[in-house]
């Protein structure tokens, strides 16, 4: 199959056209596999480290915090706030290609 172009949807509103060059030299992201395992540990044992992020990097005052994805560039949360609201925040990580095999050895509080 020659790809001329890929046009991407991730979901509603989320979407975007990749070109032949770009999809020719993408990689499977190495966290792929284990993504359900990641976010189903981080959401069971480190809640407070999620919510402790939200405060400190999005300036966000969440009670609640529950990661929704996650990626060899980052992480998604979804937030309550102490009024009750609903907000989202992304973190990139620093090194996004040397910390994918790293990751389970993070000190978390």
């Amino acid at each position: 199959m020659d790809v001329v172009d890929v046009y991407y949807v991730g979901g509603f509103g989320v979407m975007g056209w990749v070109s032949a060059s770009d999809y020719d030299r993408s990689q499977p992201d190495p966290l792929a596999d284990s993504m359900a395992e990641i976010i189903q540990h981080m959401n069971a044992d480190h809640k407070d480290a999620l919510v402790m992020l939200a405060r400190t990097f999005a300036h966000i005052d969440s009670t609640e915090a529950t990661m929704t994805a996650v990626d060899r560039v980052g992480f998604h949360v979804r937030l309550k706030t102490a009024e009750g609201k609903n907000a989202e925040a992304q973190y990139e990580f620093e090194k996004a290609h040397e910390l994918a095999p790293e990751l389970k050895s993070l000190p978390l509080p």
